[in-house]
């Protein structure tokens, strides 16, 4: 592909980019060749897109930084190897023998660059620590410059002018352009098509870098070039362009990424992380990526499957491609394999198999953000974005996803273990009349429910085996039921899960639902509370279960509903607001915010249950409620400009009860009046009892202040008269 680039750029020859060709060679015979263009910067260091790549932890990212220099006239350039200090611990240098009878080492300047002949030496790094000398655990890294015949200098034709400016467009032209850093080793120069023609510079100045031979739309993520199949713009090998890191989890990384030559565009490639130096230790982790992809391709997104629903498989991030290694292991059957590297007798240290060095998965890219963030956020102060909140309806929809989803899990007997927030993404939100979208994510800890697992120490089912070694580490594995937790602390025997194999997801469900309701926090403590049997769960008719069905969620094992029985309550309560409302106990029915819904209650004869059983409702044949009432009315408005926002909104529902509550009492009077003439003599036989509780009220103030004045000379202490000696 590349010379197809450079021989349509080739109708103008005459201007053209000087290119150097050197090499660096270190102790043992091995060179490391180069090409640097006229205004390329290369480096050698740590870091991972260096050129010259020195894993040593006293060695800086990009410890040398070497550049070229334009030389003579247009017709006769010529180039030098120049190189400038960019570390902490300085960079010695050696000049060349040719050059000094003296090869004695000094210290590369890093304020200019200085030039560098055939034959120089550059010494990484110069300054070891105090005390520290070479060969005592560190080393210094030494390379030779070799500028010699086989590295001679050659000339490259050049962009054309439309293609060198499409290209600057793109980010991959001009000076300070991201893609210097991902131009290192390079072994054929027609591998690179420089840009447009660079003016003549002073030694040391930096020149526009070539842009590469690939139309590239994005600019790679930095640091990308060490990943997996990554994309080169020079050369035009690798298969992703890795543009942005989306997340991070125990099990591996996750990068957004594009498909240059599979035609899948953009995805997200999870990476395994290097949980080990043993490469067969890391084996058991890279299986638990591999099944987690072929729950998805074999069994949760396979049309074939007798059991797959589409609309219940798109809940799920499907899960595109496997590169971990174990598709080409045997046995090949998926079922097979499984039960091979899950049985209990397998040792993964010593039987684990090779795989490659960085295995991977593909899935599609699920936007959005997390359900925790949305669920932290709500509860964060001071609060930064209120209409941000999730609405009651948008989490009836979340429970109602995570229900669906759970009970699709059912049909294939596997067991999520990991169903959080965290792992949830929110696609949409109920917005301008649409719905609430929820996808799952992170299947890598998901097993299925057949005999023998659910005790099995095997590393690749046994999930959780230390929560933290702090109380406050621990209570962040809520989700996990009280059957595990044991297990997960290592003070008692394995449980991986039990039966009822549903039962280990609808508890984290129930968590979930706390979650929604009154944060994280608030949800911890009401768990530690509910383990010993005297929490009090919040009211989660809201989200339209009942609170006692939330309390078995949340109980023993055998007493959890199944997914099914859950979906059967919320699809009983999944009405209107009002009429959710009349379907709710009378304790737990929501009262009314606005005079519209005060009205339209009243009018219905449907009064809130905590205006009628209040304490500050009117009831027969009592009056203070009305004093209550009547001092609330007589504020002046003055005193009530003050106040906050919740404390009048508050204000304004008791007002609303009252009035509601009169209107009901009133209606219920006259209606008793009609029906029987006997109710209005027992109401006149009423009115009496309020004159005669007046009189005994005065009768008892009177006997109450007359024990008060008798009550401090019966108290009174009795004096000592002094003794006389």
């Amino acid at each position: 592909m590349a010379a197809d680039v450079q021989e349509d750029l080739r109708p103008t020859p005459a201007a053209s980019v000087p290119v150097l060709r050197f090499g660096l060679s270190e102790p043992g015979d091995k060179v490391h060749r180069l090409v640097l263009a006229a205004g390329q910067v290369l480096h050698i260091g740590r870091a991972s897109n260096s050129a010259v790549v020195v894993e040593d932890g006293s060695v800086s990212a990009q410890h040398v930084e070497l550049t070229a220099s334009v030389e003579g006239s247009p017709q006769h350039q010529q180039l030098s190897l120049w190189a400038r200090d960019r570390s902490r611990n300085g960079t010695g240098v050696i000049a060349a023998a040719a050059a000094t009878s003296k090869r004695e080492t000094r210290r590369l300047s890093s304020e200019a660059a200085e030039e560098l002949l055939d034959g120089a030496e550059l010494l990484l790094p110069l300054r070891l620590k105090p005390g520290q000398k070479e060969g005592a655990g560190t080393k210094r890294f030494r390379f030779v410059v070799q500028l010699n015949d086989s590295f001679e200098k050659e000339q490259l034709p050049t962009l054309l002018p439309a293609t060198a400016a499409a290209a600057a467009s793109n980010g991959l032209g001009g000076s300070n352009t991201a893609v210097a850093s991902n131009a290192p080793r390079v072994e054929k120069v027609s591998d690179m098509v420089p840009s447009a023609p660079a003016a003549q510079t002073a030694a040391g100045a930096e020149i526009p870098l070539p842009a590469p031979a690939f139309s590239v739309t994005a600019t790679a993520a930095p640091g990308s070039s060490n990943l997996p199949d990554a994309f080169d713009p020079v050369t035009g090998q690798g298969r992703w362009r890795y543009e942005a890191r989306l997340g991070e989890g125990g099990l591996g990384v996750v990068y957004k990424a594009t498909d240059l030559k599979g035609g899948r565009g953009e995805v997200a490639v999870k990476i395994l992380k290097q949980h080990s130096r043993i490469q067969r230790r890391n084996a058991r982790h890279a299986f638990s990526m591999h099944r987690e992809a072929q729950w998805s391709v074999q069994w949760l997104h396979n049309e074939k499957d007798a059991r797959y629903l589409a609309e219940d498989a798109a809940l799920f991030a499907r899960y595109l491609e496997d590169h971990t290694g174990f598709q080409d292991l045997p046995p090949f059957d998926f079922d097979s394999k499984r039960r091979h590297f899950e049985a209990l007798d397998f040792n993964w240290v010593r039987d684990g198999p090779e795989l490659p060095p960085q295995p991977y998965v593909v899935m599609e890219v699920v936007c959005g953000e997390t359900l925790q963030t949305a669920i932290d956020r709500e509860r964060r102060h001071p609060h930064p974005q209120p209409r941000e909140d999730l609405s009651i309806e948008e989490k009836r929809r979340v429970i109602l996803t995570g229900t669906r989803a759970l009970e699709y899990l059912s049909r294939f007997k596997l067991i999520h273990r990991d169903f959080r927030g965290c792992n949830m993404h929110l696609v949409t939100r109920a917005k301008a009349g649409g719905d609430c979208e929820l996808r799952v994510l992170d299947l890598g800890v998901m097993i299925c429910a057949e005999d023998g697992l659910e005790s099995s120490s095997n590393p690749a089912v046994q999930a959780f085996r230390q929560r933290g070694d702090t109380e406050e580490k621990r209570r962040r594995y809520d989700w996990l039921p009280w059957e595990v937790r044991a297990s997960a602390d290592g003070i008692g025997p394995v449980v991986n899960f039990a039966k009822p194999a549903h039962s280990f997801d609808v508890f984290s469900l129930g968590v979930l639902v706390l979650h929604l309701l009154v944060g994280k926090t608030e949800a911890r403590a009401m768990l530690d509370r509910l383990q010993n049997d005297s929490a009090e769960l919040v009211d989660t008719s809201s989200l339209g279960l009942d609170r006692s069905l939330v309390r078995r969620m949340l109980g023993v094992p055998a007493q959890r509903p199944d997914p099914h029985e859950v979906l059967a309550a919320l699809a009983n309560n999944s009405c209107s607001p009002s009429s959710t409302l009349a379907a709710q106990p009378a304790s737990e029915r929501l009262q009314p915010r606005t005079n519209a819904e005060a009205q339209a209650l009243a009018a219905q004869g449907e009064v809130p249950a905590a205006a009628a059983t209040n304490s500050d409702a009117v009831q027969p044949g009592q009056s203070g409620p009305v004093r209550s009432r009547s001092r609330s009315l007589r504020r002046s408005p003055s005193r009530g400009r003050g106040l906050s926002p919740s404390t009048q909104r508050k204000q304004q529902e008791r007002r609303l009860r009252w009035q509601s509550a009169a209107a009901s009492l009133n209606g219920e009077s006259q209606t008793m009046e009609a029906v029987d003439m006997s109710q209005s003599e027992t109401g006149t036989a009423q009115k009496v009892e309020p004159e005669a509780e007046n009189k005994q009220a005065e009768t008892r103030q009177a006997e109450t202040r007359q024990t008060e004045m008798r009550q401090p000379q019966m108290r009174q202490p009795q004096m000592r008269q002094p003794q006389m000696r």
